[in-house]
């Protein structure tokens, strides 16, 4: 009876060695995943900030008339809204 008891509990404990060791598998194999899954996603997200970066380029490139004259447009803005602070500001003195 003994020898029976003795080996189950070792049938048990080679069991639950090899079910540790199929996690320890598992577990390294999708480690191994998740890092090619991350360099792909990687590499995939630098293809777009390129292509992105080189269309504003272009884009900035194609309508560099326009960014100046808006560029002028605000400056006379904010020239025009620093007279009216100036002169709300003075009006407030008197």
């Amino acid at each position: 009876m003994e020898d029976q008891k003795q080996g189950s509990a070792e049938k048990l404990f080679k069991n639950f060695g090899k079910k540790i060791d199929e996690l320890i598998d598992k577990a390294k194999n999708n480690s191994d995943n998740l890092d090619q899954r991350f360099e792909d996603g990687m590499a995939e997200m630098k293809k777009n900030w390129d292509k992105f970066d080189s269309e504003v380029k272009n884009f900035t490139e194609e309508h560099k008339d326009k960014f100046q004259e808006v560029g002028i447009q605000i400056e006379k803005a904010a020239q025009e809204l620093k007279k009216a602070v100036e002169a709300a500001f003075s009006k407030n003195k008197n």
